[in-house]
């Protein structure tokens, strides 16, 4: 991989993450760019870093952990706070079952001191204001993957999508999730049996 590779890859994914319009899965990283015009550019030095940093298959995971971070330019231009987000990321994926079952405690405890009775409540969107899961993910408290592998279980996010279709903040992380979802691999049989068993605790006992 070169700095032209490089810089191809990174452009790709922030189409990807970015824009509605461009989906990285159904054109495989296909971008419209010209050599020359690259090397007239005055932050190549930039893309030798990622070149000589990362082949061909790390590039991509560095960028995507960094988008989902929230930084548009998928930490192209602040490397060394991008490493740290990447290597943070490669964490959270390691500890996924670990992750799962700490938020979906988090999630139970916070139902439980709001004083409602039934964990699917979490989902549910009340005269248009943010349902308790999406104000925990916004503060921290419970992990893009976490969403993700709660979605795979009740595909909350179309009902989401029907009640927040106005909602500026949600359009911004629904396009997240829905663009990050492609390259988040996990068993959804044994996620699923681990929800099912915590909310089945806690609609039965409340806690």
């Amino acid at each position: 991989m070169n700095e032209f590779d490089a810089f191809n890859v990174y452009l790709a994914f922030k189409l990807h993450f970015t824009t509605d319009r461009y989906d990285i899965t159904k054109t495989r990283g296909a971008v419209k760019t010209k050599n020359e015009t690259f090397y007239k550019r005055s932050d190549q030095f930039n893309f030798i870093k990622l070149a000589k940093e990362f082949n061909d298959d790390e590039l991509p995971k560095f960028l995507i952990a960094n988008h989902v971070d929230g930084n548009r330019w998928g930490g192209a231009f602040i490397y060394e706070e991008a490493l740290q987000v990447y290597n943070k990321w490669k964490g959270r994926l390691q500890s996924l079952t670990k992750n799962l079952e700490n938020d979906l405690e988090e999630i139970c405890s916070e139902l439980t001191y709001e004083e409602v009775n039934k964990f699917d409540k979490c989902f549910v969107v009340k005269d248009e204001q943010h349902p308790l899961l999406l104000q925990m993910y916004s503060r921290g408290d419970v992990t893009i993957e976490t969403m993700l592998i709660l979605d795979s279980i009740n595909n909350y996010l179309s009902y989401w999508d029907k009640t927040l279709k106005d909602d500026f903040f949600w359009k911004e992380e629904r396009r997240k999730l829905i663009k990050y979802r492609p390259f988040l691999d996990f068993d959804v049989d044994k996620y699923k049996a681990i929800v099912y068993s915590r909310t089945t605790k806690y609609d039965e006992t409340g806690v």
